[in-house]
């Protein structure tokens, strides 16, 4: 379980990194973007990084905007959504997964985190349907939409039970 929280982060870290290139020249000539790596760490989780200081690397990241392309901002929302989850904050986190998917409707992973905050608020009709409209969006992407259908599968597994059905 802990390497496979680590490899998504440095899953995560290599992505945003990949979709930020383009801005990178700009941090080696600005003597205030020195920590600019060290944020992209902290946003995306890298050393167990807490919540908050996930949200505020996020943040500024995102209020840098201007020298990210749209993949690195849609990663970067939807990191930012991750830390608001693992704080409780279900629609702040919601807020940011639809953000990510606004920016880059390719990227799969705010499609299953965003079903997956819906469940975390038991509001599981919600899930149900943001989880299939993942797949729905982005046919072509079904087959990284996996986890998904799991997580759907389990949330009407689940609400079948509640209700006494087998």
């Amino acid at each position: 379980m802990k390497l496979r929280a680590s490899a998504g982060a440095i899953v995560s870290l290599t992505s945003l990194l990949v979709a930020m290139l383009p801005a990178l020249p700009a941090v080696a000539q600005n003597p205030k973007k020195d920590n600019y790596l060290r944020t992209i760490g902290l946003c995306s989780g890298l050393d167990r990084t807490p919540a908050d200081a996930r949200v505020a690397a996020c943040t500024a990241l995102i209020d840098a905007g201007q020298d990210m392309t749209p993949a690195g901002l849609a990663i970067a929302y939807n990191n930012r959504g991750n830390a608001y989850a693992a704080k409780g904050d279900y629609d702040g986190a919601i807020r940011d997964f639809d953000r990510s998917i606004e920016l880059n409707p390719t990227y799969t992973k705010p499609f299953n985190n965003r079903g997956v905050a819906y469940l975390r608020k038991r509001e599981y009709d919600r899930a149900t349907r943001r989880l299939r409209s993942g797949d729905q969006a982005q046919p072509e992407l079904r087959r990284g939409l996996r986890q998904s259908r799991r997580r759907l599968f389990e949330a009407e597994r689940f609400c079948a039970r509640g209700a006494g059905l087998r």
